[in-house]
C-alpha cells in the first residue's frame, strides 16, 4: 500500500512560552506604558483610576502579564478579584481595556496572531475582575 506522509514530530521543536515570543520584559514594559497611556485618556476608564499610582500599576500589571504568558514568575500580587473587588467593574469596562491592550501591543509591532493568543489567556485570567452585571 502507499505509505502515508509523515507527520512532521513538534515534539522536537524547542517550546518558547509566549512571554518569550512577544519579546519578554523589553516589548512588555514599554506596550504596558502606551496601554495606560490609552486608558488615561479614556473617560469611560477614568473613574476607577483616581489618585492610583501609576507606576505602582504598571509594575504589577508587568508582573501579572508576565506571569499571564508564562515568563519568570515575579507577580505577587493580591488575588485579581480581590484588588479590584472595591470597583464596579462591567464586562464593558474590561472589553474597553482590553481593547486598547490589543492596539497597544499592535503599535508596538507585535504580530496581530501573537497578540490574539496572549490576550486570550491574558482575558481567561483576568475574567474575574468583572463583578457586576
Amino acid at each position: 500500500g502507499g505509505h502515508r506522509a509523515r507527520l512532521v514530530s513538534w515534539s522536537s521543536v524547542p517550546v518558547t512560552s509566549l512571554y518569550e515570543q512577544v519579546g519578554g520584559e523589553a516589548v512588555l514594559r514599554p506596550a504596558i506604558s502606551l496601554f495606560y497611556r490609552k486608558v488615561f485618556q479614556d473617560a469611560s476608564l477614568l473613574p476607577f483610576f483616581e489618585g492610583v499610582d501609576r507606576e505602582r500599576l504598571e509594575a504589577h500589571q508587568l508582573a501579572f502579564i508576565t506571569q499571564a504568558l508564562s515568563g519568570p514568575d515575579s507577580y505577587d500580587g493580591r488575588m485579581l478579584r480581590d484588588v479590584h473587588s472595591s470597583y464596579s467593574i462591567e464586562q464593558r469596562h474590561f472589553d474597553v481595556l482590553t481593547l486598547h491592550m490589543e492596539v497597544a501591543f499592535l503599535e508596538m509591532g507585535l504580530d496581530q496572531e501573537l497578540v490574539n493568543q496572549a490576550l486570550a489567556t491574558i482575558r481567561e485570567l483576568a475574567r474575574d475582575i468583572v463583578n457586576t452585571k
